[in-house]
């Protein structure tokens, strides 16, 4: 999958759980992205401003402005038009509102409905890890 990233490509992961943070940034991250977390809406308007990041990881429920207003913006912007956007939220009502608007949608649980664009293995990674990493979490080594 290595060879869909250049080395260093910006992934943005906005993401208020520490947990799920923590899992998409170690999926992307060896999928060679350069992985900034951001922990709510305002900060990641602000870094929308300032970067053109190839990938982003949203969650629909973050502080201060929501995910569904930053997906908005993200496709307001011409400089983030080929920006892939994979949603994350715990609300399947929610997520399936946004599927026209985004690219992928993972529900918390980390399972990931795709579209046909070729970033579906970015996402299926992402989905892989998070699932190991969850299962990991409940059932450690020894159970």
């Amino acid at each position: 999958m290595s060879e869909l990233v250049k080395p260093g490509e910006l992934a943005l992961v906005v993401e208020d759980d520490e947990d799920l943070a923590i899992i998409f940034t170690a999926a992307l991250q060896d999928s060679n992205y350069h992985v900034e977390t951001i922990r709510d809406g305002l900060s990641a308007q602000r870094r929308l401003l300032q970067v053109e990041s190839h990938l982003v990881i949203l969650d629909m429920h973050i502080p201060y402005l929501s995910g569904a207003e930053i997906l908005q913006q993200i496709r307001a912007d011409v400089r983030l038009k080929r920006t892939t956007v994979v949603i994350t939220t715990a609300d399947a009502h929610l997520g399936e509102m946004f599927t026209d608007i985004a690219d992928f949608y993972a529900d918390q649980t980390v399972l990931i409905y795709t579209t046909a664009r070729p970033d579906r293995q970015v996402a299926q990674a992402i989905g892989d890890r998070g699932r190991a990493e969850l299962i990991n979490k409940k059932y450690p080594a020894g159970f």
